[in-house]
């Protein structure tokens, strides 16, 4: 479905991603060529504290989290933090043998620290499979999830304690330490390219660190490959694991800030949905001119955000990258931002428009890219916001472009546009059911419409029972009041009946 017309793609965020891969892998696997008996960085006793400290900070850190997320219900928070507190606080067992707390490595410690990853990612399992029913169901009740997990890990501890050599691992380089190993690491990488992800979605630096914090982890469990990996140094390795202490010292600094500060800290972290995602990074020139749609005309505020919201839908069905996510969402979000220039008389008719009317009504494209072009944080959506309502026949407007001469942006956002500016009821007519829409983008395919868009589209009517609300950007405006009945199409003749004026 892909087509070769393609918007560039964010390369920062990968790049840092790859670095840190590189850098991650280096350190895990570099000890495995070094002589065991040579020299270390870190002695035994100084390892131990270092490793010791880190643990705590991040235990404290992701306890802290677990408290915001419960008074703020925030739920993928909430597994988050559940998983670095079990990664961090089943280390702590040690000394359990001889009852000492300096520095020890025994068998019941090497336990605990295998066993660590494979549970935290039992507690994230919901975030390994958010596309599935069963774990947004899961993600509803997160605070039993969430529990239920962190009694079974307290136990074990005291298991640990009470019994010391009770709980047993593989010994490190044996074929089941490498399985534990390698599929660890798979499981941490998805969730690392799944923040990386929302990082070049939303632009925000934080979503990028916790992405490089599961990168890391997991490139620590291949260690488990190795013979030899748990030595003077097993406190440091075991330390370095927990290198999301920064989030969990920033959280901690978060939680004593206001309630709204706490959640503009938090929500580019929770957020699990790419519609949020993205909505967290738009530039503040994009809400103002939201804002601007709005106070001129509700109606087309409430079409412009649906369109942005379901072009993300289709967007991801289509498998675009994060970048092209975000360049169809900003485009759909200001693609009739031109009607700012429309008369009020003629946007808000009850009516279907005069020609003359509809002269002044078909210079909104151009209009709409003038505006965007003036802002270096959007001018990338001009070119889609020109097009959207050309023709893959060649039969549209504003410059009669056929075929993949329209931008592939365009294309997606002239698809999207339309099946909302038919589903939702009008002040003439009521709105269409999905399944005539559906009759509609197929006799309109290859010639109104790019045919590969409309079977994106058509596949993805298929999995969805409705079409998004205005929800989106909700906080624009401090009526709270965003979920609208009603939109303005942009041509208010039914499509398979539109004609054009002659330009």
């Amino acid at each position: 479905m892909r087509s070769p017309s393609r918007v560039p793609a964010s390369r920062r965020e990968r790049t840092l991603w790859l670095l840190a891969l590189a850098v991650a892998l280096a350190v895990a696997l570099v000890p495995a060529f070094v002589n065991p008996n040579g020299p270390r960085v870190l002695k035994g006793p100084v390892a131990f504290s270092v490793g010791v400290a880190l643990m705590i900070a991040c235990l404290v850190g992701s306890a802290c989290g677990l408290v915001l997320a419960h008074r703020d219900d925030l739920a993928e928070f909430g597994v988050m933090s559940a998983f670095f507190l079990t990664l961090s606080v089943l280390p702590l067992v040690h000394g359990t043998t001889n009852g000492t707390w300096y520095f020890t490595v025994d068998r019941t410690t090497v336990a605990a620290t295998f066993w660590a990853l494979p549970i935290a990612l039992g507690v994230a399992a919901p975030l390994l499979a958010l596309r599935t029913e069963l774990a947004r169901k899961t993600l509803v009740r997160w605070k039993s999830w969430t529990g239920a997990w962190l009694a079974a890990v307290a136990a074990l501890c005291l298991l640990a304690v009470a019994a010391p050599g009770w709980l047993r691992a593989p010994a490190a380089g044996t074929f089941a330490a490498s399985v534990r190993g390698l599929v660890c690491f798979g499981l941490c990488v998805v969730l690392s390219l799944r923040h990386l992800r929302l990082a070049e979605l939303s632009r925000k630096d934080r979503c990028l660190v916790v992405s490089l914090s599961f990168l890391l982890i997991g490139t620590m469990s291949l260690r488990w490959m190795m013979p030899e990996s748990f030595a003077e140094d097993f406190w440091a390795q075991a330390g370095s694991t927990t290198f999301a202490v920064e989030i969990g010292l920033a959280l901690t600094a978060a939680l004593f800030a206001g309630r709204g500060k706490v959640r503009e800290v938090v929500r580019p972290i929770a957020a699990w949905d790419p519609a949020e995602a993205f909505e967290l990074g738009l530039d503040p020139v994009v809400g103002q001119l939201v804002e601007d749609l709005g106070r001129k005309d509700e109606i087309t505020r409430g079409h412009v955000v649906r369109t942005a919201t379901l072009s993300i839908q289709l967007a991801e069905h289509m498998n675009l990258t994060a970048a092209e996510v975000r360049a169809v969402a900003l485009a759909a979000l200001l693609h009739d931002v031109g009607k700012l220039e429309v008369p009020d008389a003629i946007l808000t008719k009850p009516g279907p428009l005069t020609d003359d009317e509809w002269v002044v009504m078909r210079r909104h494209p151009e209009d709409g890219a003038r505006i965007v072009t003036g802002s270096p944080a959007i001018d990338s959506a001009a070119p889609a916001v020109l097009t959207h309502h050309e023709r893959w026949d060649g039969t549209g407007y504003p410059a009669c472009l056929s075929g993949q001469e329209i931008p592939y942006v365009g294309r997606i956002v002239a698809v999207c546009d339309a099946v909302d500016a038919m589903a939702f009821t009008r002040q003439y007519r009521e709105g269409k059911s999905l399944e005539v829409i559906a009759e509609i983008l197929r006799s309109g395919s290859g010639g109104q419409w790019d045919p590969t868009v409309v079977a994106a589209m058509l596949d993805l009517f298929e999995q969805i029972d409705d079409l998004p609300d205005a929800g989106l950007l909700a906080s624009v405006h401090a009526d709270g009041e965003h979920e609208l009945e009603f939109c303005v199409p942009d041509d208010p003749r039914p499509v398979e009946l539109q004609t054009y004026l002659p330009r």
